[in-house]
């Protein structure tokens, strides 16, 4: 799903996710996850003081 396998593994994993009764709907539910985040994350938008607080909480080098 994030492009990380080589292509003869994806292949390999893609055919047993849509043949395995067990994982094929986890495959299905990740899908949608996805898809659903990504839609939820075109009109999100963060408070202004997020960046300002994130830098402070970052270590010092």
């Amino acid at each position: 799903m994030d492009g990380e396998l080589g292509p003869e593994l994806a292949k390999e994993v893609g055919s047993h996710l849509e043949a395995c009764a067990r994982c094929y709907p986890r495959l299905l539910f990740e899908r949608a996850f996805r898809e659903a985040l990504a839609t939820a994350a075109q009109d999100a938008t963060a408070p202004e003081s997020l960046e300002a607080r994130i830098l402070e909480s970052l270590p010092e080098e």
